[in-house]
């Protein structure tokens, strides 16, 4: 049984929190990855990610989506005035520039008491290749408000861990939906990999963020889920949870382990399919925010079966089927059947014209003909690395 929205005072129903983490690399005046060591000191929200040349940028939790795009642009301007006395830009793209070997990409460095970190990534390294390390992107961090997730609660008859483990196996079924709107990797240099041409988001496809297998997770209990997280790290197919590359993540407050989720529940979700956006100005527009906390809402008005096993399996296929340049057509068709029951779903709610624009848009993007990856394509394909440092010097002046 799904929740039925109706019974949700309309205002009530957007209320929550927003963040984002925004991945984005260094490069230098010549378009090539900064050697320059980590130019933030020891500034939370302006940290590394696996290289030292790979900023990322984590905004404060915000109450809608204007807000966080809004918080991301602040850092990103304290950022680019930092790199701008070093003559150095933010990568605009998921897709790295052209570079000559993997001398050029220096694991991130960290001492004392974060020194685990850097061998950690010296673990990631050695089992994956840094090259795959170089892949970009934003994560999207969300929680409903503590008056709403009771609503819905009442609506699911579960509890907030409940609520939020019935979002993740939705999302996890229709991850494909949100590649297959945003994605926006389909420039790159052919050096990088041998297929890139065959993708809108290498990052999500078949070689691209990914374990070695395909993880199969339990929603049913928070108990049963850490534990079927746990299985993978005690049977040596990882060496701790954060290994998991999954499209999405349930996180506690404030340590982000397996121990302090049991201990403490879910805080909140976060959505790891996004690529950077290299036409938006802060690398994601805050319309496809909006849109992911109204697909939210939507699949929480579900009443179909959860996802089992091979239903999960099943459904990863289709995100790396999504994040192909050459889409199904039967996957297309999923996807506008999925919009118009979104757009059915909202109208009658009576939700404002500004939410359904958003919805509308994406519709759009799948009436045109041209997809989103295509106008990339065509804006950045006939030389990435010179029209990407151009786009960059742009991407990291943007006021």
């Amino acid at each position: 049984m799904g929740a039925d929205l109706k019974n949700i005072d309309r205002e009530l129903l957007f209320c929550g929190g927003f963040g984002l983490e925004r991945e984005t690399l260094r490069v230098d005046s010549g378009g090539r990855l900064a050697q320059t060591p980590h130019p933030f000191g020891d500034d939370e929200l302006l940290s590394r990610d696996f290289c030292e040349n790979q900023l990322e940028i984590i905004t404060p939790v915000t109450q809608t989506p204007q807000e966080a795009v809004g918080a991301l642009a602040e850092l990103h301007r304290k950022a680019a005035a930092v790199l701008k006395e070093k003559n150095e830009y933010l990568w605009a793209f998921s897709n790295p520039p052209a570079f000559a070997d993997e001398s050029e990409i220096p694991i991130a460095r960290f001492s004392g008491s974060l020194h685990n970190k850097q061998l950690y990534r010296q673990y990631l390294a050695k089992k994956y290749g840094k090259r795959k390390m170089l892949f970009s992107g934003i994560h999207l961090n969300f929680s409903f408000s503590d008056e709403l997730a009771q609503a819905l609660c009442r609506e699911l008859d579960t509890d907030r861990n409940g609520l939020y483990l019935r979002l993740a196996a939705r999302l996890v079924q229709h991850s494909w939906l949100i590649v297959l709107l945003t994605a926006a990797s389909s420039a790159g240099e052919e050096s990088f990999m041998e297929d890139m041409a065959d993708y809108a988001s290498p990052r999500c496809g078949k070689d691209g963020y990914w374990n070695d297998f395909t993880p199969v997770l339990e929603f049913g209990s928070l108990l049963g889920h850490c534990s079927s997280i746990q299985d993978y790290v005690n049977d040596g197919q990882l060496v701790s949870a954060s290994e998991l590359y999954y499209p999405v993540r349930l996180k506690p407050r404030g340590e982000n382990s397996l121990e302090a989720l049991l201990e403490g529940g879910v805080d909140h979700i976060e959505l790891r399919m996004y690529d950077l956006d290299p036409l938006a100005p802060y690398g994601i527009f805050p319309e496809d925010v909006s849109f992911a906390q109204l697909l939210m809402l939507y699949l929480l008005s579900l009443d179909t079966p959860l996802p089992d096993k091979v239903e999960q399996i099943r459904s990863i296929g289709k995100m790396k089927l999504a994040a192909r340049y050459d889409r199904p057509d039967e996957l297309k068709r999923e996807a506008a059947a999925v919009l118009d029951e979104m757009e059915q779903l909202f109208s009658a709610l009576g939700t404002d014209e500004e939410k359904l624009a958003v919805i509308r848009r994406q519709k759009q993007k799948l009436a045109n003909g041209q997809s989103y990856a295509e106008l990339v394509r065509r804006t950045y394909g006939a030389d990435f690395t010179r029209l990407g440092l151009e786009r960059s010097k742009v991407f990291t002046e943007t006021e």
